[in-house]
């Protein structure tokens, strides 16, 4: 688009019909990237399953308590969330089974967290890896497509709004990168130890790829969103929009707002939610101080002028 002269209607018609397939050019780009290297995005989105649980349950598997024969070795398979911790006198493993010889036994540690994910019909597995790569390549090539959107909306913006729209954007891109980390390293698995201890009392914690990658990237979106809304309200505080005055006034009903969001962007247990909201109210108070900063620093130049 054009600074220099004035553009009609079909101009801006196709200056956005332009925008929208460089956008959708750099998301189809990027997914395919992400297609092509699947098995790391998998690997980085099941870490938390992999992580060190701190509900396990330990026992031992004796040949003579599970078997009365004369055969003199027997087998047992293991679930994908148990590992033998201690093979004793010739006991032996092989891949998940377990053989015991008469008179031997096995120490097992036993998660309640299944490290393991199942697949449940032949194109689960195709389906999952689309929609990881999808959701992976809109957000990896995020800088891309806002830079083509601000090329796009910045000739409609004063010097000034132009000035504060790419600030905006680093930090939105910075809140979105650290909501994610924050998810896989500390709302993710906390939800999922809660949610494997609360199914152990129902049945057993066989879960699917699918549906964890959804649970998964639900979770790491909603923690995504949380911190984004942070930086709008530093946006607006630096903008001289919200005053510090006001956001205390508003105090009580935005750490209400804070928790109902937090329950509905996370699963029902209190832990993840507070887990989710203690960093948002700590934003808010921060954004308070940052306001009082900006008003302090207007006033100081109004009285200098």
């Amino acid at each position: 688009m054009s600074l220099g002269r004035e553009e009609s209607f079909w101009d801006h018609l196709e200056d956005l019909r332009q925008t929208l397939i460089r956008c959708i050019t750099v998301v189809a780009v990027s997914a395919g990237l992400c297609l092509c290297f699947h098995q790391s995005l998998f690997k980085i989105i099941q870490e938390p399953l992999r992580a060190e649980h701190p509900h396990v349950q330990t026992h031992q598997l004796s040949f003579n308590e599970l078997f009365n024969d004369s055969k003199e070795v027997r087998e047992v398979v293991l679930s994908s969330n148990e590992q033998v911790t201690e093979l004793r006198d010739g006991a032996t493993t092989q891949g998940n089974r377990l053989l015991l010889p008469s008179q031997s036994s096995a120490v097992i540690k036993k998660s309640l967290a299944p490290s393991r994910l199942f697949l449940l019909g032949p194109t689960e597995g195709l389906v999952t890896t689309l929609h990881l790569s999808f959701w992976a390549g809109i957000a990896l090539s995020a800088p891309v497509w806002l830079l083509v959107i601000t090329q796009f909306i910045a000739p409609g913006l004063h010097r000034s709004e132009r000035r504060l729209l790419f600030p905006f954007i680093l930090c939105s891109l910075g809140a979105f990168a650290c909501g994610v980390l924050f998810a896989l390293k500390g709302t993710i698995p906390i939800a999922n130890e809660v949610l494997a201890l609360f199914n152990n009392g129902l049945g057993q914690n066989l879960w699917t790829l699918q549906h964890y990658m959804r649970y998964s990237i639900i979770l790491m979106l909603g923690t995504a969103v949380a911190f984004e809304i942070s930086v709008l309200v530093f946006f607006l505080a630096h903008c001289g929009r919200l005053s510090s005055e006001a956001m205390r006034r508003q105090r009580r009903p935005v750490v209400v707002f804070i928790f109902v969001l937090a329950a509905l962007l996370t699963p029902p247990d209190v832990l993840t939610q507070v887990m989710l909201a203690v960093p948002m109210m700590a934003l808010y108070e921060a954004a308070i101080v940052y306001a009082g900063f900006r008003e302090m620093r207007r006033r100081r130049l109004a009285y200098l002028t």
